[in-house]
């Protein structure tokens, strides 16, 4: 059955009443009916967004009986238990979007209940706002806001205890924020068979711990534990961020987005069974120990007391005593990737390189060209450089040679932007020249050649940094590119040009000083490859129309990484992408879409003149 309430003040304990009335005051424990039915089992009870629960010395919902379903748009309170399922072994599904709040706990369920909550809106409470115990399964998923009143007590904002059986799980998805305004965690999941926490959003504490108390903390997962984090995960106060104490495996997968202040610790044996992966866009140094102990730890697997694993998917690591530095060379692969854009937007003789075709009579022999072009690369979480942005703008200006040879030479400024707080703002200037002989039919060839200045601020996660958890460094390098490739126009006598590129890019090695940290980068070459095939149609209105794909692979060289004097190689990486296109020309004015396979979006634009 379903129960709608629309009272506005209500508590539930006690004797029945005949029905629900626009108001009512409680003056003394009582028990609230619609119909005579109260919610005893396969219930839905449903408090609008017009409609309050609010009571004192009283819990404001109570329920009895398996499989309840409780929907809260309005306003439930209490300074008692606001929310108290009863019964023993039930499940019970709570949706709030509303809020919960109370002065002791918001939402307590005990009697080895099940439980599903899910919160669109805010629950909050000065001891436990959401309190599980004894649980043989646990799902919380926040997209809200949950928090913890408390200032000074120890509570945790989740409490969730399992029963310890075989099959239990606890599992926490939490895409908002959860607050711990004393001292404690923010998830404490405790007696679980299987544990496993996805988180977003953020996690803070406020208070100051004198215990290694985490902000997320597990105990006796003994099936393992996986956590992912690509949220902000912050001990505003100091203290511990992360507490293993669980002698099961557990795998912590920092992915792009993760920030993370404050320290991890291990208790007991579990650093043993720990395995952590590093994803694409992630950089830090990463403190272990807990309140009063350091967490020394070194190359996995050397000794008892180390790590079980430790994966970088786009870099390598650095272990320093009590510090595991992560150096992610995203930055290089966005840099190599925004060069190889550059390439698809640069002229000879007026006819792009690649990515577009022009009438074999645009430019004549002999005639002089200026051009100007642009393009944006929107973000997308590519497997080689996290989530980024691209752009690059320039210009050139052409000829021919007494020889016969077309040239040009021109100038160009670059940008490569990460989204994530940590990651990469990289911008820059440089010099573009090449020489081609370009044929409206037949083979055809180009050489390229740059140098670029670029001056970069990388950002990365360093817990040390109490608050925030972020650090930034810069560096000015060089970056140049030497890349031939064959076209063969029209061999198939409908407008088409296929070609083959190669391209070698070289970066200067860097060198970042971190407020606690220097990295060194050390130069490095891209190699890359492609063919692409286009064809034009030109239109009644003089218009030319041209569609196609590009097939193309980059493999990096292997990168030696140095951090405060201790090195690791990242080992070479490669990957591929292919990308379609459509681009329409306008007189002198091209402009064109491009959608890659790593989700990327590119729209570029070139205009030319002769004189």
């Amino acid at each position: 059955m379903r129960i709608v309430a629309v009272v506005m003040l209500l508590a539930l304990s006690g004797a029945a009443l005949p029905g629900f009335a626009e108001e009512f005051t409680v003056i003394a424990p009582t028990t609230v009916t619609n119909g005579g039915n109260t919610v005893d089992g396969d219930d839905t009870l449903t408090i609008d967004d017009t409609a309050s629960i609010v009571t004192a010395g009283s819990s404001a919902i109570v329920t009895t009986g398996d499989n309840n379903t409780i929907i809260n748009r309005g306003l439930v309170s209490s300074d008692v238990n606001a929310v108290d399922p009863n019964g023993d072994g039930v499940t019970i599904t709570i949706i709030n979007h509303g809020t919960i709040r109370s002065d002791a706990d918001a939402i307590d369920v005990q009697n080895d209940d099940s439980v599903d909550i899910t919160n669109y809106g805010t629950i909050s409470a000065r001891t436990y706002p959401i309190d599980v115990f004894n649980s043989p399964s646990v799902v919380v998923r926040n997209f809200g806001t949950i928090r913890n009143d408390e200032t000074s007590s120890a509570r945790n904002v989740l409490d969730l205890d399992g029963d310890n059986s075989a099959g239990s799980a606890g599992y926490v998805y939490n895409a908002g924020t959860i607050t711990n305004g004393a001292v404690d965690a923010a998830i404490y999941l405790r007696d679980f068979n299987e544990v496993a926490v996805v988180n977003s959003g953020t996690l803070t504490r406020v208070g100051t711990p004198t215990n290694n108390q985490g902000l997320i903390e597990v105990v006796d997962a003994a099936d393992g534990l996986t956590l992912h984090n690509s949220g902000r995960i912050l001990a505003l106060g100091g203290g511990v961020a992360l507490e293993y104490a669980n002698d099961g495996r557990s795998d912590t997968y920092f992915l792009d987005g993760s920030v993370i202040s404050g320290s991890t610790y291990f208790n007991g044996s579990s650093i043993e069974n720990a395995h952590f992966h590093f994803g694409a866009g992630v950089s830090g140094r990463y403190q272990f120990g807990g309140f009063s102990s350091s967490g020394f730890v070194s190359t996995p697997g050397n000794q008892p007391g180390d790590l079980a694993s430790i994966n970088v998917e786009n870099g390598a690591y650095v272990v320093d005593g009590d510090y595991l530095n992560v150096v992610d060379l995203s930055l290089q692969n966005a840099t190599t990737r925004n060069v190889v854009g550059l390439l698809g937007q640069l002229h000879h003789r007026g006819a792009r390189t690649s990515g577009g075709i022009t009438t074999s009579d645009a430019i004549g022999d002999g005639d002089n060209w200026f051009g100007v072009f642009g393009y944006y690369s929107d973000s997308s979480d590519a497997s080689f450089a996290g989530d980024y942005s691209g752009a690059g703008v320039g210009v050139q200006r052409g000829g021919q040679l007494s020889n016969g040879l077309d040239y040009y030479l021109g100038a160009t400024a670059l940008n490569s932007d990460s989204e994530a707080d940590v990651g990469f703002d990289s911008t820059g200037y440089g010099l573009v020249a090449g020489l081609s002989q370009v044929k409206p039919t037949g083979l055809g060839w180009s050489l390229d050649v740059g140098v670029m200045h670029l001056n970069s601020e990388r950002t990365i996660n360093d817990t040390t940094v109490v608050a925030t958890g972020l650090d930034s460094a810069e560096e000015d390098y060089l970056v140049g590119y030497v890349s031939p490739a064959l076209q063969f126009h029209n061999v198939l006598g409908f407008q088409e040009m296929i070609s083959l590129r190669y391209a070698a890019i070289v970066q200067e090695a860097q060198d970042y000083a971190f407020a606690s940290t220097t990295q060194r980068i050390g130069s490095s070459v891209a190699h890359y490859v492609a063919a692409e095939f286009l064809k034009a149609i030109e239109l009644n209105n003089g218009m030319i129309f041209d569609y196609g794909f590009t097939i193309g692979s980059t493999n990096t060289s292997d990168t030696d990484i140095r951090v405060d004097g201790l090195t690791n190689t990242a080992a070479d990486h490669s990957w591929g992408e292919g990308e379609a296109m459509v681009g329409l020309t306008i007189g002198q004015l091209r402009s064109e879409l491009r959608r890659s396979s790593e989700g990327r979006t590119v729209v570029s634009f070139d205009w030319q003149q002769t004189f």
